[in-house]
């Protein structure tokens, strides 16, 4: 019987106190899983101890992580050295127990394992060192079974990785438990076996060696499945009972002597003595150390193909006829694949998942960056293709996608190579609808093509498409650059020009989605003028008959659109100081054949001495005909009108020139604080009202 076993089996439990200060502690709200790179042991130790199910810890390469208690797994966990950094030829991250004091929450009795994995919890190693586990301790790594009130024990997945050089079992999986161990080395266990096994276990192509004790030590009623796996050297056999019957099963194994029966050496070599592996583990390139196989080993090229990993513990490509064992004599070196994610248009790389198929590919899937990429490894000479999704799920649909560079495999062994998949998004497809709502028109009435529309592209300044006016269901779509800011404008005919007010809908300016589809409305309504001691409207303006008068000169002719901040906040200034101009726009339009005005009044300035105002002068730059441009200065006190005489005519005098629908007049404002006046805001309300002339 198992001396460590015996001793195990006797530990007292801990107080029920324990596990609800673990509650207490680490409890909280679920959310999302994540990936956490840590750097210190500190870090590892709150990784572990908090989170979400589903986690991915990423240890740096070659740094050593000293816990000083038990690393107790109690939600799904994978802990693994950064592929990125395993990529660029790393060596993996060391978790040690040889500083530990403190025991374990879910392993009772006191014992000192450097990691245990909790009842109904999964538990996944990848390129990861396990050593120095101290006593007392079941294991370097334990894997529990059911909890008292039922349920499924631990889980525990371990590939590419090294667990050694412990005082205490390598692993130990406990009844109801279950481990798979894959491409790993399971050696040197010091004061006890290599794998403890009272729950189940499966084993594939794995170095299990020259361990104290038993290399599978199966006493306690343990199931094992084992392939393609070296068990050599280990001190009181390398299995305790033969991997017979109801024991387990296997094949293409290599037992060094005959402890572990026939049947897991069927088609592999049994009572082989030494020579099967090197005497000690070494680098032998990869991020662990390794047992190299000589020449001559039984074990080179007894392996089962359809039983094998396609690489071995290192990375390196395994051949056709590959070997039994964590390591492949002659296996081809990785390659390294940057791949790097460019995205043109709205959207970043990381809203991509990459998906690398085949050959390996370690890490095979990940989220879009852009340069310097993600490294990746590869086994060399194998096929591999890339792909993507968007983050979350579903298909690549708003973007074209393009790739360049070793974006399919093989690579050369050891070789590098660099894929980069470029998505552009989609233009948007803008629709533009024009109406023309003629009621109360009567003869010249407008319709949709007598309005010329243009589509700009804001963001560069550019004229995308211009085209006649449609009604429903519109013009052709225009493809908007995605990402680019966009606006509608319309011009009227000769005919029609002054007789329409223009309505924009909301999406007739904006920024355009990627492949996204939008249409703009644009309405013109035509104007009716109501004429003096007429109760009906007045059809056509300058018309003559029982009604005939007409438009001129009626005030409420003049359609003013302000675009200009109506309400102006000054910088606030000294004594004596002018501020820089406050720019603005007004859009004007009329339906008034002699032209239009302008009519500006303002608020006095506030903070100032009582009964003074402070001046406010407008100004503006040249403007072209038919618009006029009378520059004006507001004096101080009280509330002034601007109108004929002083006013801003935009515009002509002139009845034979018609004032064009939409004119623009850029002007600023400049504030002047006499000396003497305090420092402070100053604020003004300036409102603007159209007239006919």
């Amino acid at each position: 019987m198992s001396k460590r076993a015996g001793v195990r089996r006797l530990c007292v439990p801990l107080v029920a106190a324990v596990a609800v200060t673990m509650a207490l502690v680490f409890g909280g709200t679920a959310r999302a899983s994540s990936t956490i790179a840590v750097h210190t042991t500190a870090q590892l130790v709150a990784a572990v101890a908090s989170g979400s199910p589903g986690d991915i810890i990423l240890l740096d390469s070659g740094v050593q992580y000293s816990p000083a208690a038990s690393l107790d797994v109690s939600r799904n966990l994978t802990i693994q050295t950064d592929p990125a950094q395993i990529a660029l030829g790393g060596r993996a991250g060391i978790i040690s127990g040889g500083s530990m004091t403190g025991s374990s929450g879910l392993d009772p009795g006191g014992n000192l394992d450097i990691l245990v994995v909790g009842a109904a919890q999964t538990l996944t190693l990848h390129n990861v060192v396990v050593t120095a586990a101290i006593q007392p301790s079941n294991g370097a790594v334990v894997v529990m079974g059911p909890a008292p009130a039922g349920g499924n024990g631990g889980t525990l997945s371990v590939d590419h990785s090294l667990v050694s050089a412990n005082t205490s079992n390598g692993v130990d999986v406990m009844a109801g438990g279950q481990a798979t161990i894959t491409n790993s080395t399971i050696a040197s266990s010091i004061g006890g076996d290599g794998i403890l096994l009272d729950g189940n276990g499966t084993f594939n192509q794995d170095t299990i060696a020259n361990n104290a004790f038993n290399g599978i030590d199966n006493h306690g009623g343990g199931v094992a499945t084992v392939r393609n796996t070296i068990l050599s050297g280990n001190g009181s056999g390398n299995c305790f009972f033969p991997i017979t019957g109801a024991a387990g099963t296997g094949s293409n194994s290599d037992d060094s002597a005959t402890s572990c029966g026939a049947t897991i050496t069927t088609g592999g070599a049994s009572s082989t003595g030494t020579g099967v592996i090197a005497a000690s583990l070494a680098n032998n390139g990869g991020p662990t150390n390794t047992y190299a196989l000589p020449a001559a080993s039984v074990a080179v090229g007894h392996g089962t193909g359809a039983g094998a990993a396609p690489d071995d513990q290192r990375g390196f490509l395994r051949d056709a006829a590959p070997d039994v064992g964590a390591y492949e004599l002659n296996g081809a070196p990785p390659a390294t694949l940057t791949v790097i994610k460019h995205v043109v248009g709205p959207g970043s790389p990381s809203n991509f998942q990459i998906n690398v198929t085949g050959a390996g590919a370690n890490p095979s899937t990940f989220t879009g960056q852009d340069t310097p990429g993600t490294q990746v490894t590869v086994a060399s000479g194998q096929t591999y293709s890339i792909g993507e999704t968007m983050v979350g799920g579903g298909a690549v649909t708003d973007y074209t996608s393009s790739q360049s560079g070793n974006c399919t495999g093989p690579i050369a062994a050891g070789a590098t190579g660099s894929c980069t998949i470029t998505n552009t998004a989609k233009p948007a497809q803008l629709t533009v609808i024009k109406h023309v709502d003629n009621t109360g028109c009567v003869s010249g009435c407008g319709a949709a093509l007598d309005f010329t529309m243009t589509v700009k592209d804001t963001t560069t300044n550019t004229t995308v498409a211009s085209f006649p006016g449609a009604e429903t269901p519109g013009s052709p779509p225009v493809a908007i650059t995605a990402g680019d800011s966009y606006m509608v404008t319309e011009q009227a005919d000769a005919a029609q020009n002054g007789k329409y007010i223009e309505s924009d809908g909301a999406t007739c300016s904006g920024t355009a989605t990627a492949n996204g589809a939008v249409t703009c409305t644009i309405t013109n309504t035509y104007i009716q003028c109501q004429q003096p001691g007429n109760s009906g409207p007045q059809n056509t303006p300058g018309g003559t008959g029982s009604s005939a008068n007409t438009c001129v000169n009626e005030n409420v002719l003049g359609t003013i659109l302000v675009t200009a901040p109506v309400s102006i906040t000054f910088q606030q200034l000294g004594a004596g100081e002018d501020s820089s101009p406050v720019a603005g726009t007004v859009n004007v339009k009329s339906n008034d054949p002699a032209g239009y005005q302008l009519s500006v009044t303002r608020t006095k300035f506030t903070n100032t001495p009582a009964g003074n105002d402070l001046t406010l002068s407008i100004q503006s730059a040249p403007v072209s005909a038919p618009q006029v441009f009378d520059p004006v200065s507001f004096p101080g006190g009280a509330l002034t009108p601007i109108l004929a005489g002083s006013n801003l005519s935009l515009g002509s005098t002139s009845a034979a020139i018609t004032s064009a629908s939409g004119d623009d007049w850029p002007f600023s404002f400049v504030l002047h604080v006499p000396f003497g006046v305090s420092a402070g805001q100053h604020q003004s309300v300036m409102t603007f009202t159209g007239i006919g002339k």
